[in-house]
């Protein structure tokens, strides 16, 4: 995935990189972790985009590759 000029806004949505959310998520659920989940996105392009269509692409991507496996 490219990186930006600055590497710490170089974070997309969730998918958009490499991150095996369902082992990682697995594990979470299997230490017995329960609380909250955030979604931080450090990306000027996401910032810049509206946010109702940010919000609904975060939770689709949520839906998709979190949440079965928490």
């Amino acid at each position: 995935m490219p990186i930006a000029a600055d590497p710490l806004l170089s974070r997309g949505f969730m998918g958009d990189g490499v991150i095996d959310f369902a082992t990682i998520s697995t594990w979470v659920r299997e230490a017995g972790y329960t609380g909250d989940i955030e979604v931080e996105i450090f990306n000027q392009e996401v910032w810049d985009a509206d946010g109702d269509t940010v919000v609904e692409t975060v939770k689709a991507r949520y839906a998709e590759l979190v949440l079965p496996y928490a």
